[in-house]
């Protein structure tokens, strides 16, 4: 991953506040929590509106349900799930309930015991696990007819009764659900220059729905990770024009912004989400935007490695690696991404593309998942009308002899001439809908 994705400006001005990109990638408006709308919700959740039009659809349920574990005091899902607003994240286990749910083909099913259910026969991304419920966001394509919802609404699946319901009828293009919060985000008109990107807050403890104010001056942002109750962020400074960078000269000469308007990242820090108690991470110079915290350590890749970096300790560890992907993760000390996997301590180049014993076709893995025992990956397929859907599929790391005794001998020169620079292929399997 090239060095300037990570560098970031900011401005304020038509927006509020708005941001700027110094190159590819995108970061988040910084928050302040001081109060702004908000409406009261019932005990559970719901306004008066909502519940006449919660939804009736019935999912299916695996009859009793004990609980049989316990959730985490922070998470919703796990950590390494959640690199970015803009993950998919199409599964989420509950540990109350031991079940996993996954979105597949616009339905989520739901596996208990081996045996796999379709739950809610919707369309949803983002999905998160609290209190025993699903919720997740529907998402815009969602075929389904539904009363009272809407593409960009929060949704909750009980699988006690089978019954799903309209958690808030504001529409947003992302949100994180937490054990006391959910962290939602809508994204506003793009000026070629500027982004406006508004956060909102649904509080279960107090039901309601908060907005924030936007600082008047950018002089830090939150992000999505948490260490406890705190918040992984990024602190801003003024641009110094003695110290002149050619996309910061740009924006000022070409497009006429304000110098002192210009904020450029001076430091990462661990805050309140609305920015008080800010604790400045000492030796962290930069941070991408895909990153996320897994006990005491904060991991993240950049180019010249996977980085681990303990909060408690201030000591980082950098494991050598060449990424210029855009996903990774780390499972039982494996590392997969999209450019490369590690085992026992060695790097193997992977291929890009993925084998679908099932299935002819290539698939293109963007991002990876895991419910802490199996990895998981949306690969989007490509079809023979140039046409491409998301699939989700197990992934399974296997050598490239054996990934060659399965391709058809009419296309196994074709395959064996794209599999020359690969030490092992990412092998996907269809999950079970039995």
């Amino acid at each position: 991953m090239e060095k300037k994705m990570f560098a970031k400006l900011f401005y304020s001005g038509a927006f509020c506040l708005s941001l700027f990109f110094a190159s590819c990638g995108k970061e988040e408006t910084p928050l302040v929590n001081n109060g702004g709308m908000s409406q009261k919700m019932d005990e559970d959740g719901l306004t008066d509106k909502q519940k006449e039009n919660a939804l009736p659809l019935k999912g299916k349920v695996f009859g009793e349900l004990p609980v049989v574990g316990e959730e985490d005091a922070i998470y919703c899902n796990l950590p390494e799930n959640v690199l970015s607003w803009d993950s998919s994240i199409p599964l989420c286990r509950d540990p109350l309930y031991d079940i996993l749910y996954y979105v597949d083909d616009n339905i989520i099913y739901a596996v208990q015991n081996g045996k796999t259910e379709a739950a809610v026969e919707l369309s949803g991304r983002r999905l998160f696990c609290r209190g025993g419920k699903l919720y997740f966001l529907l998402s815009s394509n969602t075929k389904t007819a539904v009363k009272g919802a809407k593409g960009g609404n929060i949704l909750c699946y009980n699988p006690v009764d089978g019954t799903v319901e309209v958690v808030l009828e504001d529409v947003f293009d992302s949100i994180t659900v937490y054990q006391d919060l959910i962290y939602c985000r809508k994204i506003g008109e793009d000026s070629g220059i500027s982004v406006k990107i508004d956060y909102w807050f649904y509080f279960f403890d107090t039901e309601e729905l908060i907005a924030q104010e936007k600082q008047e001056v950018a002089s830090y942002s939150v992000g999505i990770s948490r260490y406890g109750k705190d918040f992984v962020g990024w602190l801003y400074g003024s641009y110094d024009r003695t110290n002149p960078r050619e996309d910061c000269e740009e924006l000022i000469e070409k497009q006429g912004i304000d110098p002192e308007l210009i904020r450029l990242p001076i430091g990462i820090h661990l805050c309140n989400f609305d920015g008080s108690n800010s604790r400045v991470l000492e030796g962290i110079e930069e941070l991408p935007i895909s990153h996320y915290v897994k006990k005491d350590n904060l991991i993240w890749f950049s180019e010249d490695g996977l980085h681990t970096w303990n909060i408690v300790t201030g000591k980082e560890e950098i494991t050598e690696f060449q990424y210029g992907g855009s996903g990774f993760i780390l499972v039982d000390d494996k590392l997969y991404s999209t450019t490369g996997y590690i085992e026992n301590g060695e790097q193997k180049r992977c291929c890009e593309f993925a084998i679908i014993p099932s299935e002819e076709g290539i698939g293109q893995i963007w991002e990876f998942f895991t419910d802490n025992k199996q990895v998981y990956s949306f690969v989007e397929r490509f079809h023979e009308d140039s046409s491409s859907t998301n699939r989700l599929y197990q992934v399974d790391v296997i050598s490239k002899e054996e990934a060659i005794s399965m391709i058809p001998s009419d296309l196994l020169e074709i395959w064996e001439e794209s599999l020359n620079d690969c030490d092992c292929v990412y092998r996907l399997t269809e999950l079970s809908k039995e």
